[in-house]
């Protein structure tokens, strides 16, 4: 478990920031942090409370999913048993982000999850799910480095068109590498599915919290 101290900043610079050094303007903030500097980042009302203080990286992180304890079990026990630590980032390019810093013996990992978007979009209202508790925290949750296995923010979903009748299929919210997962919108009741390119698979999804469970904890897990 992750304690009170604050991350080095400059192990962040130099483990972190060169991975997104395209998006220039880059400025990280290791929490626990003075509430005066913390006041100059303004905060999404939905993380606030759960960042402030000087309770540690994990109890943080239980503060500000307390909504998705139910739904992300093996997530939240995860980054509760290696989480590292937690900085805030505000970017140039991408606004402001908190970052999930792991450490497996020395070598750094990281999680990204952007600040809550204002609402989901219209098309979020037919999927059998309600992502609501999730996207109000982050708008996206990524790896760091390769930017998928995750949630994607919104702006970054994607949906696929049938070639022949030209009807919007499967909406995809969350990858992992070449895989996809996400809702078909093209039937009702609109069912979750997961696409594996390279075995040229789609299965149907019976549980989606329980799937994106999984691929957020999965990597964190085998270590």
């Amino acid at each position: 478990m992750a304690n009170l101290r604050a991350i080095n900043p400059k192990l962040l610079e130099e483990e972190l920031s060169p991975f997104i050094e395209l998006e220039e303007g880059i400025r990280w903030l290791p929490l626990p942090a003075d509430a005066a500097e913390l006041e100059t980042w303004r905060l999404p009302e939905a993380w606030l409370p759960a960042l402030s203080g000087e309770s540690c990286a994990s109890e943080k992180v239980a503060a500000l999913w307390v909504g998705l304890k139910s739904l992300l079990p093996r997530t939240l026990a995860v980054f509760a048993e290696k989480l590292y630590g937690l900085a805030l980032l505000r970017t140039q390019e991408r606004g402001l982000s908190l970052v999930y810093v792991f450490n497996d013996d020395g070598d750094l990992s990281a999680q990204r999850g952007f600040a809550p978007p204002p609402a989901l979009p219209k098309v979020a209202g037919r999927f059998p799910v309600d992502l609501a508790p999730f996207y109000r925290v982050h708008d996206g949750l990524v790896n760091f480095m390769s930017e998928d296995g995750g949630p994607l923010p919104i702006a970054e979903w994607k949906t696929l068109v049938d070639p022949v009748s030209k009807q919007e299929s499967l909406v995809k919210i969350a990858i992992n590498g070449p895989d996809a997962f996400g809702f078909d919108i093209s039937e009702d009741p609109v069912e979750a599915y997961a696409v594996w390119p390279e075995e040229e698979e789609v299965d149907l999804v019976e549980d989606p919290w329980a799937f994106l469970d999984e691929l957020i904890a999965a990597p964190f897990e085998d270590e």
